[in-house]
C-alpha cells in the first residue's frame, strides 16, 4: 500500500475504502482455490451466448440450455482419460515444474525450507500455493527435494472424481412448446421496446488498460489526407481549396447563364 501511494495518492485512499478480500491476493480466502481477480467468468459467458442474445427470451434460453447440455457431455471425454489430471492442470504444473529448475532451496528440518515452503502443511509464504492449491514453482523444489510427487500435493478440487462430481447432473430434455400444458391465466406482454437511432452494440467496450488487438487496424495516430487538394487534416468541408473551386464554379455557371439570356434577346 505504500508503494500505491507513493505512485498515486488517489488510487490508495480509493483502494482503502474496498476490503482487500475483493482484490488482493494476499487476502484471498483459501477455500476457492481460485486466484482470479478479473471478471471473464461472465465475460465468457457473454461471449458464448452473443450469436443468440438478441433473440426472444424463450428462443435465446432454448439455445442455452441446448449449449449446457452439449457441455454437460463433456464429461464423457473426461472419464474416458487415465490421467487423475486434466490437461490444463497439468499444463500449470509443468510451468511451475520448469520455473523450478532455476531455483535452489536448503532443508531447515522439520518440513521448512529456506525458500518459505511448508511442504507438510501444503502452503508457502508467497500464499500461492494457499489460494490457487497448485503447488507453486518453490514448493515443488521442495517436494522433489523430499523425493515426493507434485501431483500428490495437489488440491482435490483438481482431481478427475472432483471433475465428474461437478458435471453429474444432466440437462434434461424439454418438450416442445406446442406440449406446454395450457394455462387459464392471461398471457404475459412484451416490454414495451424503444427503437435506438443506431444498430445495438453486441461487443463490449474495452477498458483504457486492457490489451488491444495487435492485428486490428485502428484509426488512431493516422492522419486523413483530403483526396481533392492532397492535404491532411482537414475534409470537404473544411477545406479552403475546395471552398474556392466551388466558388469559381459557382461564378463560371452564373456566367453561362446571363450569356444564355443575351443570347435569346
Amino acid at each position: 500500500m505504500d508503494e500505491i501511494k507513493r505512485i498515486s495518492k488517489d488510487a490508495h485512499a480509493y483502494l482503502e475504502k474496498i476490503d482487500p478480500n475483493t482484490w488482493c491476493k494476499g487476502w484471498f480466502n483459501t477455500n476457492a482455490k481460485s486466484a482470479l481477480l478479473h471478471n471473464n467468468t461472465c465475460e465468457s459467458f457473454n461471449s458464448w451466448i452473443k450469436n443468440f442474445r438478441d433473440q426472444t427470451i424463450l428462443s435465446m434460453l432454448e439455445w442455452i440450455r441446448c449449449k449446457l447440455m452439449r457441455r454437460y457431455v463433456r464429461k464423457e471425454l473426461m472419464n474416458s482419460m487415465e490421467e487423475a489430471l486434466g490437461p490444463k492442470i497439468r499444463m500449470k504444473l509443468e510451468k511451475e515444474d520448469d520455473e523450478a529448475s532455476h531455483c535452489w532451496c536448503t532443508y531447515d528440518g522439520d518440513g521448512m525450507f529456506k525458500v518459505e515452503c511448508l511442504v507438510d502443511g501444503r502452503t508457502c509464504g508467497y500464499r500461492k500455493w494457499d489460494v490457487t492449491g497448485i503447488p507453486c514453482s518453490h514448493a515443488i523444489l521442495a517436494i522433489l527435494h523430499q523425493g515426493g510427487d507434485p501431483t500428490e500435493y495437489l488440491s482435490e478440487y483438481y482431481n478427475k472424481e472432483k471433475y465428474l462430481k461437478a458435471y453429474d447432473y444432466i440437462v434434461y430434455l424439454v418438450p416442445s412448446e406446442d406440449q406446454w400444458p395450457k394455462s387459464n391465466q392471461p398471457k404475459i406482454k412484451p416490454p414495451k421496446s424503444r427503437s435506438t437511432p443506431c444498430k445495438p452494440k453486441k461487443l463490449r467496450q474495452r477498458g483504457v488498460d486492457e490489451p488491444r488487438n495487435p492485428n486490428a487496424m485502428r484509426r488512431g495516430g493516422t492522419k486523413n489526407q483530403y483526396g481533392h487538394c492532397m492535404k491532411f487534416d482537414h475534409n470537404k468541408r473544411s477545406c479552403t481549396a475546395m471552398q474556392r473551386h466551388d466558388e469559381r464554379r459557382e461564378r463560371v455557371r452564373q456566367y453561362i447563364e446571363r450569356m444564355h439570356q443575351l443570347t435569346r434577346i
